[in-house]
């Protein structure tokens, strides 16, 4: 390699390299917050009311089977994709959509109480925490944005 073609490669790769670490830089300011979602959601959002004489369970809220049949029931149509739950709060969520391999825009996030079987809320996809979700996941690019960002954490 001549000097010149060293000089270049050197130019390339510096470059190059200062444009990944840029995105690294979102990244990790990004993936910060998120780590904290919880301890933020608390601070900035609402708490939602959830009913205080809850009947006592011993296997911790009424049976799944039953939550997904609330989902359902409140959404005609939609089957069940999804479900998640947390085992220190009462609260669950249950995606439904249209089709089993519907797209993310055609799903709906609904969030019940398990202790009474309360529906609480839809999640409406708004909101900080949502806003850095994307940013970080995608730069709401969908998958060119995650494979792009793949590509330059590589």
């Amino acid at each position: 390699m001549t000097r010149a073609s060293t000089a270049a490669w050197a130019f390339v790769h510096k470059w190059s390299s200062l444009i990944c670490t840029l995105f690294l830089l979102m990244l990790c300011i990004t993936g910060l917050p998120l780590i904290f979602h919880e301890e933020i959601d608390a601070l900035t959002v609402d708490p939602l009311q959830l009913a205080k004489n809850a009947p006592p369970s011993s296997h911790g809220g009424l049976p799944l089977d039953v939550m997904v049949k609330k989902a359902t029931d409140a959404r005609p149509g939609e089957v069940p994709v999804f479900m998640a739950f947390d085992n220190d709060q009462p609260l669950m969520t249950v995606t439904t959509a249209p089709r089993p391999d519907s797209p993310e825009g055609e799903m709906t996030v609904q969030l019940f109480d398990r202790s009474t079987g309360l529906a609480v809320g839809a999640e409406d996809g708004s909101g900080l925490m949502h806003f850095i979700l994307q940013l970080h996941t995608d730069m709401f690019l969908g998958l060119p944005g995650m494979l792009f960002l793949g590509l330059m954490a590589e």
